[in-house]
């Protein structure tokens, strides 16, 4: 994804009946929710040179204080204390999690003098979040590297002040890629030799006989399911970023990829938008190598060209158990 800012909020909840996507989880105060419908909140986290891209796409009840999965510090005060909500990446497992702290956060291009523990300080310099550890009182303390950014602020008369779209430390008006972490098959984040995230925008090389430069982001999406989706059918895209299951009678519903897992509804899952896809049920036949495929109603795979609605090639039998998963413009058939 291109952005024209770093380290900020590119996108949240909008509806006009409910403008904001923070709400206290109860009167007391204590915790904070998420709320995503019907637009998802996504954020871009700046580290290094690298640009992380995270999507929050279901409401999180007690994401910040409370009790849900991902809630990094016990419950917040409620009065009488300004405190700081932000998102925090772990920079061991890529996961997202969520936490706040009571020292502002400060953007500076040189180190703070004589800071407070728990002070996060944004390096414009060298683009990093950086928060201040002192595990011992009257002992030296230490920065260390975080993948951080703030949601809103819950000042002391329990206000909820959300942090606007754009930059939060003042990197802005150019062209910037921000893209999903990519994960090996231990679910681990792969990385860089400088130590960050491998992202779906970084320039990677396949050797073959000469090196060729690819980016992820030409094959994977996400997106969340609008229905429950069977494995290996195509699917299209719909607002929100949601996916339903294509089909060759309705000229609405092209193939915009294929999913490799079953799907249930409101589940987020990735589509592949080219490439070779393996599938060990699939049973192909030698004389069936380089034929076209194409869709029926339901969004599966066929080698039956449509004789009504909609006709799409979405790619080639590529082996036994594997195609080519290309896609050729619709054509509505009269």
């Amino acid at each position: 994804m291109r952005v024209n800012f770093r380290q900020g909020i590119i996108r949240r909840q909008t509806n006009l009946t409910a403008p904001d996507f923070l709400r206290k989880t109860s009167l007391s105060g204590n915790s904070i929710d998420l709320i995503v419908s019907p637009e998802p909140t996504v954020i871009s986290i700046a580290h290094y040179e690298a640009n992380y891209l995270f999507e929050e796409t279901r409401t999180v009840e007690g994401a910040w204080g409370g009790d849900a999965p991902g809630s990094l510090n016990g419950p917040l005060t409620a009065t009488g204390q300004t405190q700081y909500l932000f998102w925090d990446v772990d920079l061991a497992t890529g996961q997202l999690t969520r936490g706040w702290t009571l020292v502002p956060p400060i953007i500076n291009a040189t180190e703070p003098a004589n800071p407070l523990a728990d002070t996060h300080w944004f390096d414009t310099v060298v683009t990093r979040m950086r928060v201040f550890r002192q595990p011992n009182p009257g002992q030296p303390g230490v920065w260390q590297d975080k993948v951080r950014l703030f949601a809103a602020i819950y000042d002391s008369s329990a206000n909820i002040i959300p942090y606007p779209l754009g930059s939060q430390v003042g990197i802005s008006g150019g062209e910037y890629s921000t893209g999903n972490l990519v994960l090996a098959a231990n679910n681990r984040p792969l990385r860089q030799q400088d130590g960050t995230f491998v992202t779906t925008e970084t320039n990677l090389t396949i050797y073959q006989t000469s090196g060729q430069n690819v980016r992820f982001d030409a094959a994977l999406m996400f997106a969340m399911a609008a229905e429950q989706l069977p494995k290996f059918s195509c699917v299209s895209f719909l607002p929100n970023r949601t996916i339903c299951l294509a089909s060759s009678s309705a000229t609405t519903r092209f193939v915009s990829g294929i999913i490799t897992e079953d799907l249930y509804q409101d589940e987020v899952g990735q589509i592949i938008t080219g490439g070779i896809v393996r599938n060990e049920q699939w049973g192909w036949t030698p004389d069936q190598i380089n034929a076209p495929l194409f869709i029926n109603t339901s969004g599966q795979l066929t080698l039956r060209r449509p004789l009504v609605g909609v006709v799409q090639q979405v790619g080639y039998v590529y082996d036994q158990d594997s195609i080519y998963f290309n896609l050729f413009p619709p054509v509505r058939l009269r």
